[in-house]
């Protein structure tokens, strides 16, 4: 049951299951070495089905408003889903030749995810798992969906590093890559026709005798006893306006998100012990994927301004006017029939990373080590091929200007050393690290009402009811950076036939209370910390080797 003036859910929990696995995962690898070549061959698979099943208590939930029956919701319960993982394969070879000061490595990886589903008889699923025959809707049968998805791509990397003045105190490296992003059947999971069914659906109660009994002939999907018609006539049968993918997106070669990564880097030696890195990083990606509502088109939205609230903790104190907002029209309200395709159909897209790190490492006399540096970089993207094309996902709830969809957040350090070193008595050793991060991100969904939009609108809005909105640029607003420092200290005891070692650690030696995450919602509560540093805390241990 869930009270509609609170939002609490209570009674029971929704829906529950069970997901058994059966992955074989599978590597080889062979290696051939000489004194200045090495190469190394290899593959590594992983397969195997995943079988979920999905119920809910009675398959149905209530929902009251002050404890007065209104709604109920009929599950299309018990189900059971399975996916395949057919192959999530890779093929490598790789190359090293060493030429003087010059070490080069060459590598070349082939990839290849095929996901399924296989045909699926829910009377034989069921009996299987001992689950009782849907309540609402019949037992069904579905065909096999074969290829979601089926990727090939081939991976390039290369390395090298050249000893600099050949003493072997300067190397020069630098590294070029490309990698696939990860999968794990997801997609298959998305298109199981099972997924895509209509698994829910709504009828207005009305609780006539008040005992709490919803009185109507579930049978029938017309208004009857206490129940007014089905919201979906479609509850159990395939989903007319379920998501689906363009070919191009789960099938083909070079069609999988991948990304680019390169290194370039010195390291020296600045004397027997003491040596500092320095390295810049950059990585981009590809294939990005947008969705796109294919019931509508850019000309059915309406755009329209809203003057931001006042708040000192606002961008300028707020008050600004901010455009670019857009609303469907009323007679394409509801209407969705969402395609996810390649955002390369409608133009460019970006995300790159790039940075550069400082680092040493510094060996102390008597086995002591100080390591750390500083770190600086961001991730810069752009998708504002979706301006003035409301009826794509990549700008909702935000204005289509440039400050939205061209993102370059400022460059923050990130600051990390760790030091140990053995005391010279007792056998003890001490160590301390610290770090210093930047702070959180702040940004502001603002609920705006549909009379305060309507005089931009010239209408209220399709929903009638509040268009929640981006009222900050994304990486514009950041939190106070947060600091930890944590120690530990090593004991060591010498036993007759082993030693016995305890350690003490101490997290947040400081008690700092710096802002991890904060509230983004604005209000009253907005900018309110929703998490911070865990407190100081001690760990003790102990370990015993004989």
């Amino acid at each position: 049951m869930t009270e509609q003036s609170t939002g609490l859910t209570y009674r029971a929990n929704a829906t529950y299951g069970q997901s058994p696995t059966n992955p074989v995962t599978t590597r080889v690898a062979l290696t051939y070495v000489t004194g200045s070549h090495a190469a190394k061959f290899g593959f590594s698979e992983v397969f195997g089905r995943s079988i979920t099943t999905n119920e809910a208590a009675g398959s149905r939930t209530y929902r009251l408003n002050n404890g007065v029956p209104n709604q109920v919701t009929l599950q299309a319960t018990p189900s059971v889903t399975v996916v395949n993982m057919n192959a999530d394969l890779g093929l490598y070879a790789q190359d090293r030749w060493t030429i003087r000061q010059l070490t080069l490595n060459f590598g070349l990886r082939f990839d290849y995810f095929n996901g399924s589903v296989p045909a699926q008889d829910e009377a034989e699923l069921l009996a299987r798992f001992g689950l009782y025959a849907p309540v609402f809707v019949p037992v069904r049968s579905y065909p096999a969906v074969k290829d979601v998805p089926n990727w090939k791509d081939v991976n390039p990397r290369l390395a090298g590093v050249y000893d600099l003045f050949g003493n072997g105190r300067t190397a020069v490296r630098a590294s070029l890559g490309r990698y696939v992003a990860g999968e794990t059947a997801t997609t298959a999971t998305n298109l199981n026709p099972i997924t895509t069914s209509v698994t829910s659906a709504t009828r207005t109660w009305t609780d006539l005798n008040r005992d709490f009994v919803v009185d109507c002939n579930f049978a029938d999907p017309t208004p009857n006893g206490e129940c007014q018609g089905l919201s979906n006539l479609n509850f159990g049968q395939a989903n007319p306006n379920a998501t689906r993918y363009a070919d191009d997106v789960i099938r083909g070669s070079g069609k999988r998100g991948y990304n680019w990564e390169g290194v370039v880097g010195i390291q020296h030696e600045l004397r027997d012990g003491i040596s500092v890195t320095a390295n810049y990083y950059r990585r981009w990606f590809g294939n990005f994927s947008v969705t796109q509502n294919k019931a509508t088109s850019p000309t059915d939205y309406t755009s329209y301004c809203i003057t931001a609230p006042v708040d000192s903790r606002l961008p300028g104190g707020g008050g600004n006017q901010i455009c670019g907002f857009y609303d469907v029209n009323p007679n394409k309200f509801g209407q969705v029939l969402s395609l996810i395709t390649q955002s390369s159909d409608f133009g460019a897209q970006e995300s790159v990373w790039d940075g550069y790190g400082l680092t040493t490492s510094i060996r102390l006399p008597k086995g002591g080590t100080v390591q750390g540096g500083v770190d600086q970089g961001r991730l810069r993207t752009n998708n504002c091929y979706v301006l003035g094309q409301p009826n794509l996902s990549g700008l909702a709830g935000s204005p289509n200007t440039s400050d939205y969809c061209d993102v370059r957040p400022p460059l923050q350090p990130q600051i990390k050393f760790l030091a140990v070193y053995p005391l010279p008595w007792a056998d003890i050793q001490i160590g301390a690290a610290y770090q210093n991060l930047p702070g959180p991100q702040i940004q502001a969904s603002y609920s705006a009402s549909s009379a305060s939009i309507a005089p931009s609108l010239g209408r209220p809005l399709s929903s009638g009811g509040t268009a929640t909105l981006n009222i900050i640029p994304p990486g514009t607003l950041y939190g106070a950076r947060a600091q930890q420092l944590d120690l530990s200290a090593r004991k060591s005891v010498k036993l007759r036939n082993g030693r016995l070692v305890g350690t003490l650690d101490i997290y947040n030696a400081l008690n700092r209370s710096d802002v991890i995450t904060y509230n983004n919602t604005f209000g009253p509560a907005w900018q309110r910390p929703t998490a911070i540093l865990t407190g100081r805390w001690l760990k003790f241990g102990a370990q015993l080797d004989f």
